[in-house]
């Protein structure tokens, strides 16, 4: 594993996380992705394996990024087929740290297509995210 290469963590620990963070129920979660409450319940502990065609409604009703749970899946269910789809699509792997900066990005977004300026002074990172449609500034 390179330095670049994300940590995995298991689809069941990063369902999870993502149901609790999101203060939605389990049936509020499990109407929206189109999952039996049961199956939801048995992917988040682990019994069951998320079906691959459950995770882009799954990722959207847990706010979180399809991709990530696709990688995700993909690294325990048949890591040998990720691989070789990372080296034949050539497609950058994020980190846990950048796709959290990713999710809070598109939080701050909150749906608009915006841009951003990223300012570093003294190791200080401020981003500052610019509405595309107003050029105003995003809180």
């Amino acid at each position: 594993m390179t330095p670049d290469t994300p940590t995995f963590t298991s689809v069941a620990a990063l369902v999870s996380e993502k149901i609790e963070e999101s203060g939605k129920t389990i049936e509020e979660i499990s109407y929206a992705a189109g999952m039996a409450q049961g199956a939801l319940e048995f992917v988040a502990n682990g019994t069951m394996k998320l079906p691959f065609n459950s995770i882009s409604r799954l990722a959207h009703a847990i706010n979180t990024d399809p991709s990530h749970l696709l990688r995700t899946a993909m690294h325990e269910y048949a890591p040998e087929i990720l691989e070789a789809v990372e080296v034949g699509l050539a497609s950058p792997v994020l980190s846990k740290n950048e796709l959290a900066l990713l999710d809070s990005f598109r939080k701050i977004a909150r749906g608009r297509d915006i841009s951003s300026v990223v300012v570093e002074r003294d190791g200080l990172l401020e981003l500052v995210l610019l509405s595309k449609s107003k050029g105003e500034k995003c809180a």
